[in-house]
């Protein structure tokens, strides 16, 4: 919506600068990012009648295994002349919970997985191909045992991923302003896919590092400001010219 907004109240604008921690160096594509939720809902069974049970923490480690598999297949299939590290799309799973007791087949299991994927690539490709594995395979075994086994999916976010020609507007402009002759990519996602899809010559860069970014003492470089403040000048003046 700010997006929108953007393009309805301003003026026409030429380009857009992302201003992520890119260490003033100019960024011209990020991989997106896909976060969804896996609750299993199984059936409680005590574990020496594992067969009466639908453990549900037995049924994550499958879904679990099966993105691991995907990005295994990635792996094994990535370009090696990718600029990105590393050069394939990842899928993982770094939050669970479930389970009440050791002896008990659990009957609820929450788990969450990230995806990341190459600018070229489409996150929702592996969230449906997991949607349809598990609708028409994990699940309908669940319900065999217990109708009421069910499989709740739910996607919490999911940003673009981002790659610009290196003789776009926006890159030529960060390039000018930075006084960096060349371009890199990087590894996290930003909010440029999502400019880039709404019309807009898009480029990164920004004072800071994602080395400091999303940690305890997380800082800038003095160096750093001053840099995107000569940055800022700079853009100033052009645009008084």
């Amino acid at each position: 919506r700010l997006i929108d907004t953007l393009r309805a109240t301003l003026p026409p604008v030429h380009a857009v600068i992302v201003g992520e921690p890119t260490s003033m160096r100019v960024v011209t594509g990020h991989k997106s990012i896909m976060h969804f939720d896996t609750r299993i809902t199984g059936l409680e069974a005590h574990s020496s009648q594992q067969h009466r049970g639908v453990p549900a923490v037995m049924i994550a480690g499958r879904l679990i295994h099966w993105l691991g598999e995907k990005q295994r297949e990635n792996a094994e299939n990535a370009d090696p002349s990718s600029e990105f590290e590393p050069p394939y799309s990842t899928l993982h799973c770094g939050m669970i919970k479930g389970g009440t007791a050791v002896n008990i087949t659990a009957k609820h299991c929450d788990f969450v997985t990230d995806i990341r994927t190459l600018p070229h690539e489409d996150p929702y490709m592996y969230f449906n191909d997991y949607v349809a594995f598990v609708r028409n395979v994990v699940e309908p075994a669940m319900q065999a045992i217990s109708p009421e086994a069910h499989i709740d999916i739910e996607v919490q976010a999911s940003v673009p991923g981002f790659e610009s020609p290196a003789d776009s507007d926006a890159v030529q402009l960060a390039k000018l302003l930075s006084g960096q002759n060349g371009t890199e990519v990087a590894p996290y996602a930003a909010e440029s896919g999502q400019f880039q899809q709404a019309g807009f010559s898009v480029a990164m860069c920004g004072p800071g590092s994602i080395d400091q970014a999303h940690q305890p003492n997380e800082y800038i470089s003095i160096e750093q400001l001053d840099q995107g403040t000569e940055f800022i000048r700079r853009l100033i003046q052009l645009q008084s010219n």
